[in-house]
């Protein structure tokens, strides 16, 4: 148990006071650097990375929404994005999200073709967190 304690403070001192190792230089990823801890960044730039085996087939037109249909070449599946352009929220069909508390590849997409390049608040879950560099970025 004391082990345990020891682990979970070092992985603490760690995400507090270091930033993790990018592989993209998209803005989207280094916001996620420094917000999440870094056990979740490594999970989220797995997304992130994943984005780019994503491309959009079509989209339909609402009045302030479109719902973009994203092929997803790693599992040759295609995945629609509703996304709202005046608050930026974004629901996938995937529903990872919904899951894990995180942006899929499909939304990541969505939100590198529209140039968007941090992660919306709406979408930021307290517990995920870094809690030394999220205060000031969020």
């Amino acid at each position: 148990m004391d082990q345990q304690r020891y682990t979970r403070r070092c992985d603490d001192y760690n995400s507090d006071h270091s930033f993790p190792e990018r592989k993209t230089e998209l803005p989207i990823e280094k916001h996620g650097a420094i917000i999440y801890t870094h056990a979740v960044f490594k999970v989220f730039q797995e997304e992130v990375m994943a984005a780019d085996s994503c491309g959009v087939d079509d989209f339909e037109k609402e009045e302030h929404v479109r719902i973009i249909h994203v092929i997803d070449a790693e599992t040759d599946r295609i995945f629609k994005v509703r996304l709202d352009l005046r608050s930026t929220d974004a629901v996938c069909e995937c529903k990872l999200f919904e899951r894990i508390g995180l942006l899929c590849r499909h939304i990541l997409c969505v939100y590198k073709g529209k140039g968007i390049g941090r992660i919306p608040s709406k979408y930021i879950v307290d517990r995920w967190l870094n809690n030394t560099h999220a205060a000031n970025v969020v």
